[in-house]
């Protein structure tokens, strides 16, 4: 009687790990992705400050490291600040919804406060 009452419980909370491990697996997959991205852009901006052909660049980059995943990038550049916001779908399991969306935003700061070019990830 008493495992009949316990065995629900039990199969709750292993789903409920399941769910939050793969959650944090996402999210450091994408926050990876974001910051070699970020990177990526932020270079090729302050070596050709072009920036279509820099965000072309950090799309290929995103789009080597996380293969058939269906994401969404946006890119913004404020000052010497670049920004990159990578957001996906992430499946939840032995839970009744369907999926949840996993955001992660990367920027890097494109030059010091002297004008000097110099990247360096902003956490």
């Amino acid at each position: 009687m008493l495992f009949a009452i316990i065995l629900p419980l039990i199969i709750s909370f292993a789903a409920l790990v399941v769910n939050i491990g793969n959650l944090y697996l996402h999210h450091n997959r994408l926050q990876n992705v974001a910051d070699e991205t970020v990177l990526t852009y932020a270079s090729n901006y302050v070596q050709t400050e072009d920036q279509i052909n820099s965000e072309v660049l950090a799309r290929n980059i995103a789009k080597m490291n996380l293969g058939n995943l269906n994401y969404d990038v946006q890119f913004s550049t404020n000052d010497n600040i670049a920004s990159v916001q990578l957001s996906t779908n992430m499946d939840v399991y032995f839970i009744p919804i369907n999926s949840t969306t996993v955001t992660v935003v990367s920027s890097a700061q494109m030059r010091d406060s002297s004008g000097n070019s110099s990247i360096k990830l902003i956490q």
